[in-house]
């Protein structure tokens, strides 16, 4: 990999770059509905807890102009549909019990569902050997600690300095505005410098002249 001494910065993507899914994301779903079909007290179906979080991600997606959402938004949105069908649910098991095993299903799944990319993490690697700072920006609905969570359990929470996901600040890449967050961000360190993001394709985003990438790697 060659390594350009203008740059201080790295910004890659994680699903699709740093891990690959051995499944679609619709397939976590899925695996995830019968997971909770399984666990849950409420005796609904896998093909129900499917249903309810698809029609649910689209409501808390509509809600905001941004269409993006916390895993917590979700999960209340799930809650509070499934009280409506299953009487007597809400006195079963409160939301807090209800969202942490969620959480944990949803935390187990994607972790026995992910694998390393073993030549962007050597890249990874190199650029941190040569002092370069690296950092994950991310779309995704689980937070940075989730992340953090995955790289850990594959042994590679050192691996980046800083994480950025788009659920955090209701802000995405597709539009740009992700993009406008993290470069006035100081604990990005991009005010002055900003860096060179692997994963992501050339004219995705209004943001692309300041991000432009070294090549492409796919994006789930």
């Amino acid at each position: 990999m060659d390594i350009n001494k203008e740059y201080e910065i790295y910004f890659f993507d994680f699903f699709g770059t740093i891990m690959h899914r051995k499944c679609s994301g619709d397939d976590i779903k899925k695996i995830w509905s019968n997971q909770l079909a399984l666990l849950c007290k409420c005796k609904l179906s896998s093909r129900i807890w499917y249903e309810l979080r698809i029609s649910a991600e689209k409501y808390v997606c509509r809600k905001e102009n941004h269409y993006e959402f916390t895993y917590k938004e979700l999960i209340k949105e799930i809650y509070n549909r499934v009280s409506g069908i299953a009487e007597g649910y809400a006195d079963i098991l409160d939301f807090e019990q209800f969202y942490m095993l969620c959480l944990k299903i949803e935390l187990d799944v994607e972790t026995n569902m992910q694998e390393k990319n073993e030549e962007v993490i050597s890249q990874i690697k190199q650029l941190k050997g040569c002092g370069k700072k690296v950092c994950i920006l991310s779309d995704f609905y689980l937070d940075s600690q989730c992340i953090s969570r995955f790289l850990e359990k594959k042994g590679e929470n050192h691996l980046v300095d800083n994480i950025f996901v788009s659920c955090e600040f209701l802000k995405n890449k597709a539009d740009g505005s992700l993009y406008k967050e993290i470069l006035c961000r100081k604990d990005a360190g991009t005010q002055k410098a900003p860096g060179e993001p692997l994963g992501s394709s050339p004219g995705a985003s209004p943001m692309h002249r300041y991000f432009t990438p070294v090549h492409n790697i796919p994006i789930l």
